[in-house]
């Protein structure tokens, strides 16, 4: 078990140049040398991180260090359309590259805040790897009263959007008072963690055939003014209020087509508000590849 306040801030003041990648690929195509947000030895994500690994006809990746999304749909369709972004590497080209953002501060309105954050998104060599990370990571720290603002960050095109929050939740019929309940309740002076880090990796094998992993670390965690104590294990719920509230930690979601192709989309923390209406993501990285076929030997993951 972790003690959410075994750590303390000295996390905090790193100063980094980029961001560190979990992995058996180390090429940067930018030549910059990796580092670490967080100032922890970076480990191979497996042991055979010489071997050689198979080729990749396609690379996806992408990291986002908050990620909020309103539901604004048309009930008779699925499809949302308030997204809100912050240090947003985009996605990374079919034929890879190296993406990195990082910011002082991160802020996505009442909903969500951060200090130092940082973003990268690769592709090379057969792997496909994102990383994200904030510091002092806040979450409805002004809610009930504050909560009602807009929703600040980028859309999925670069641009800048803004969401009203209010008028949202007014035209989904919901009131102050079902606010209350999770705001005075179970989320009463927010969430804040010290720090929130997700890393995906999606890589072929020298066989061609595709695999995908990823890891998780909350440092700090604390859960309307109660310290949570959490594992590293994946796809942790620790709190569950159907209807009100969700919060998962090291959410893992794994898509595989067929045998060379295989993506991972993972989360540090998500909140999940009212059924979905209000959708907040901490760190969410996500990473794929499409293999290009056997290279023969025995590359790091082959089965």
């Amino acid at each position: 078990m972790i003690s959410s306040r075994g750590f303390k801030t000295g996390l905090l003041g790193i100063v980094f140049t980029a961001v560190g990648m979990v992995g058996c690929a180390s090429g940067d195509s930018t030549g910059q040398q990796d580092g670490n947000l967080t100032g922890d030895a970076v480990q191979p994500a497996c042991p055979g991180a010489m071997a050689p690994q198979g080729s990749a006809k396609t690379y996806s990746a992408r990291g986002v260090v908050v990620a909020v999304r309103v539901d604004l749909k048309n009930p008779s369709t699925t499809a949302w359309d308030g997204i809100a972004n912050v240090t947003d590497t985009k996605a990374l080209p079919a034929s890879g590259g190296n993406i990195i953002k990082s910011a002082a501060t991160a802020n996505a309105g009442a909903v969500a805040q951060a200090a130092t954050t940082s973003s990268q998104a690769k592709g090379s060599g057969g792997t496909a790897e994102a990383i994200t990370a904030a510091t002092n990571a806040s979450l409805f720290h002004t809610a009930p009263d504050g909560f009602l603002k807009d929703v600040l960050g980028e859309d999925g095109s670069g641009g800048t959007v803004a969401i009203n929050l209010q008028k949202v939740l007014e035209d989904l019929g919901i009131n102050d008072d079902l606010l209350a309940v999770i705001f005075t309740g179970p989320l009463k002076g927010g969430i804040q963690a010290d720090v929130v880090q997700e890393s995906a990796k999606s890589y072929c094998d020298a066989g061609g055939k595709a695999h995908s992993e990823a890891t998780g670390k909350v440092v700090g965690l604390v859960i309307g003014g109660t310290p949570v104590d959490i594992t590293l294990g994946p796809n942790q719920k620790i709190l569950d209020l159907p209807g009100l509230v969700t919060i998962t930690i090291n959410e893992q979601i794994t898509t595989s087509e067929d045998p060379t192709k295989s993506s991972m989309d993972a989360t540090g923390l998500h909140v999940n508000l009212l059924d979905g209406r209000i959708d907040v993501k901490v760190a969410r990285a996500q990473a794929g590849v499409e293999c290009a076929g056997s290279d023969g030997g025995g590359g790091c993951g082959a089965h």
